[in-house]
């Protein structure tokens, strides 16, 4: 078993940008990993983000954009309501950056 790993806009934008070579490759290997492992999880803003930049700033045809979206939601959709934050607290959060060594930042409430 994977753990669930949320995917964010800028990863999917290094895996499309073609003057980011080492990053997009890296960024390619970790979506097709999550994928392959069915532990991806995105959001609508996500996928919103992605269509609007990729389209928009990175000027790659909407058609190939649309295409990436249908791989990409294949992963399982998050949809987050703001009653899904009350009573929230944090116990912990790691966050990694996928293109430096694993040395996650970690913050604990108490």
């Amino acid at each position: 078993m994977f753990a669930p790993v949320f995917v964010d806009t800028n990863l999917l934008l290094y895996a499309e940008d073609p003057r980011e070579s080492a990053k997009g490759e890296r960024a390619r290997e970790l979506i097709d990993e999550i994928i392959k492992n069915r532990s991806g999880h995105i959001s609508m803003q996500v996928l919103q983000e992605f269509f609007s930049a990729a389209s928009g700033k990175l000027k790659i045809d909407p058609v190939h954009v649309r295409r990436r979206l249908d791989v990409y939601m294949t992963m399982d959709i998050v949809i987050l309501q703001p009653h899904d934050f009350l009573g929230f607290r944090l116990e912990r959060l790691e966050v990694v950056n996928p293109f430096h060594e694993p040395r996650p930042f970690m913050i604990h409430d108490r």
